[in-house]
Protein backbone atom coordinates (compact mmCIF):
# COMPACT_ATOMS: atom_id res chain seq x y z
CA UNK A 1 0.00 0.00 0.00
CA UNK A 2 3.08 2.38 0.71
CA UNK A 3 4.74 1.59 -2.46
CA UNK A 4 1.23 2.86 -4.10
CA UNK A 5 0.87 5.93 -2.54
CA UNK A 6 4.68 6.68 -3.55
CA UNK A 7 4.02 5.69 -6.91
CA UNK A 8 0.86 8.38 -7.41
CA UNK A 9 2.87 11.16 -5.91
CA UNK A 10 5.64 10.03 -8.34
CA UNK A 11 6.13 13.57 -10.90
CA UNK A 12 5.70 11.38 -14.11
CA UNK A 13 2.14 9.21 -12.68
CA UNK A 14 4.32 6.35 -14.46
CA UNK A 15 4.19 3.20 -11.95
CA UNK A 16 7.02 1.23 -12.44
CA UNK A 17 5.68 -1.90 -11.58
CA UNK A 18 4.01 -3.83 -14.65
CA UNK A 19 1.47 -5.77 -12.18
CA UNK A 20 0.21 -2.75 -10.41
CA UNK A 21 -3.31 -2.06 -11.03
CA UNK A 22 -2.97 1.50 -11.11
CA UNK A 23 -0.13 1.10 -13.98
CA UNK A 24 -0.47 3.34 -17.15
CA UNK A 25 2.59 1.66 -19.03
CA UNK A 26 -0.31 -0.44 -21.02
CA UNK A 27 -1.59 2.85 -22.33
CA UNK A 28 1.48 4.37 -23.06
CA UNK A 29 4.07 3.71 -25.83
CA UNK A 30 7.42 4.79 -24.53
CA UNK A 31 6.20 4.48 -20.29
CA UNK A 32 7.08 7.99 -19.83
CA UNK A 33 4.33 9.93 -22.23
CA UNK A 34 3.96 12.67 -19.88
CA UNK A 35 7.43 13.74 -19.77
CA UNK A 36 7.62 13.43 -23.95
CA UNK A 37 4.59 16.00 -23.64
CA UNK A 38 5.93 18.20 -21.37
CA UNK A 39 9.55 19.10 -23.33
CA UNK A 40 7.43 18.98 -26.79
CA UNK A 41 4.14 20.66 -26.08
CA UNK A 42 3.85 22.82 -22.83
CA UNK A 43 6.30 26.02 -23.94
CA UNK A 44 4.06 26.05 -27.36
CA UNK A 45 0.55 25.42 -25.34
CA UNK A 46 1.64 28.06 -22.85
CA UNK A 47 2.75 30.30 -26.05
CA UNK A 48 -0.81 29.46 -27.61
CA UNK A 49 -3.06 30.46 -24.28
CA UNK A 50 -0.75 33.85 -24.07
CA UNK A 51 -1.43 34.60 -27.80
CA UNK A 52 -5.25 33.80 -27.34
CA UNK A 53 -5.33 36.21 -23.82
CA UNK A 54 -3.53 39.19 -25.71
CA UNK A 55 -6.18 38.44 -29.17
CA UNK A 56 -9.14 38.83 -26.96
CA UNK A 57 -7.69 41.81 -25.20
CA UNK A 58 -7.29 43.22 -28.22
CA UNK A 59 -10.52 42.53 -29.81
CA UNK A 60 -12.34 44.00 -26.96
CA UNK A 61 -10.45 46.81 -26.81
CA UNK A 62 -11.07 47.57 -30.35
CA UNK A 63 -15.09 46.71 -29.50
CA UNK A 64 -15.08 49.08 -26.71
CA UNK A 65 -13.46 52.23 -28.58
CA UNK A 66 -15.76 51.41 -31.49
CA UNK A 67 -18.65 51.93 -28.88
CA UNK A 68 -17.18 55.02 -27.70
CA UNK A 69 -16.73 56.26 -31.44
CA UNK A 70 -20.57 55.42 -31.76
CA UNK A 71 -22.11 56.95 -28.79
CA UNK A 72 -19.63 59.98 -29.42
CA UNK A 73 -20.87 60.43 -33.31
CA UNK A 74 -24.07 60.04 -32.29
CA UNK A 75 -24.54 62.83 -29.33
CA UNK A 76 -22.40 64.94 -31.56
CA UNK A 77 -25.49 64.56 -34.19
CA UNK A 78 -27.94 65.26 -31.66
CA UNK A 79 -26.04 68.24 -30.46
CA UNK A 80 -25.73 69.70 -34.06
CA UNK A 81 -29.43 69.11 -34.37
CA UNK A 82 -30.45 70.60 -31.29
CA UNK A 83 -28.40 73.96 -32.63
CA UNK A 84 -29.79 73.90 -35.72
CA UNK A 85 -33.59 74.00 -34.34
CA UNK A 86 -32.32 76.42 -31.97
CA UNK A 87 -30.91 78.64 -34.85
CA UNK A 88 -33.95 78.14 -37.17
CA UNK A 89 -36.37 79.41 -34.17
CA UNK A 90 -34.18 82.32 -33.03
CA UNK A 91 -33.90 83.28 -36.77
CA UNK A 92 -38.25 82.83 -37.14
CA UNK A 93 -38.55 84.98 -33.70
CA UNK A 94 -36.30 87.94 -35.08
CA UNK A 95 -37.76 88.69 -38.46
CA UNK A 96 -41.41 89.70 -38.23
CA UNK A 97 -43.84 87.64 -40.66
CA UNK A 98 -44.74 89.23 -43.78
CA UNK A 99 -48.60 90.10 -42.58
CA UNK A 100 -47.43 92.01 -39.21
CA UNK A 101 -44.65 93.67 -41.06
CA UNK A 102 -47.98 95.07 -43.35
CA UNK A 103 -50.11 95.90 -40.82
CA UNK A 104 -47.18 98.22 -38.51
CA UNK A 105 -46.57 100.38 -41.91
CA UNK A 106 -50.36 100.85 -42.23
CA UNK A 107 -50.86 102.11 -38.98
CA UNK A 108 -50.51 105.59 -38.62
Amino acid sequence: MEDTARNLCSPNLVHPSPHSPLSLRPFTDSGDLRRVMAATGEASSKLLRFLCFVGAGVICTKAINTYRDYEHKKEASAAVAAAESALAAAAAAAEPAPATAAAAAAKP
